[in-house]
């Protein structure tokens, strides 16, 4: 699913069977990292990790109150 105005995109995949609240593994794609990384901040969600880079592009993670691992990436 991407929003409008190309903004960030959500791709839901169903990898392993039988998974549990907790164990799922998120990854949302956006075009500007550290726009989201502010505005998730300003809502109150607390990252895993700060940004990081990698020669792929950049990223942080947060958990959500069920625990499972958000991924925000920006690809080069």
């Amino acid at each position: 699913m991407e929003f409008p105005g190309g903004g960030t995109s959500i791709n839901l995949t169903n990898v392993y069977e039988n998974m549990q609240p907790g164990t799922m593994k998120l990854y949302l794609s956006t075009p500007d990292i550290e726009a989201a990384y502010k505005e998730l901040k300003s809502k109150g969600v607390k990252p895993t990790h700060e940004i990081t880079r990698a020669g792929w592009g950049t990223s942080f993670d947060f958990r959500d109150p069920d625990g499972n691992q958000w991924l925000v990436v920006q690809a080069k």
